[in-house]
């Protein structure tokens, strides 16, 4: 009867956390250190600093003659 109950309890919280992901996510990035770790993990993972770099650095998807 617990197990029921923490499965439905556990499938609600779910709901409702996709329902309101953004104002969630808004409230959790709020926070300077979690924000910051966050930030910094993202980072570490070298293929999305690998790909930031470039993009930041080269100038984007988009050449300098566009402008």
């Amino acid at each position: 009867m617990s197990r029921l109950l923490s499965v439905i309890l556990l499938a609600l919280g779910g709901y409702w956390i996709l329902q309101n992901r953004f104002r969630v996510l808004n409230a959790i990035l709020g926070m300077r250190f979690l924000r910051r770790f966050f930030v910094s993990s993202f980072l570490s993972i070298p293929f999305v600093q690998n790909k930031l770099m470039k993009l930041v650095f080269s100038g984007g998807p988009r050449s300098q003659s566009q402008y």
